[in-house]
């Protein structure tokens, strides 16, 4: 799996808790936790993400 895979994968699965998070759990005690571990995961995905081009040889 490529690291371009993993992140947009991290970044998905990190999105869709975020949604949860705040649609089931926002009475329960677990809701800062969980905020914060999918922003994370989140974060990470999206920062692995960006597949940039290798510069050309000037030659």
């Amino acid at each position: 799996m490529s690291r371009k895979v993993l992140g947009i994968t991290l970044a998905i699965v990190g999105a869709i808790t975020m949604i949860m998070n705040v649609s089931f759990f926002k009475e329960t005690d677990w809701y800062d936790i969980t905020r914060w571990i999918s922003f994370a995961v989140f974060f990470i995905g999206s920062a692995m993400v960006p597949n940039y081009p290798k510069p050309k040889d000037s030659n």
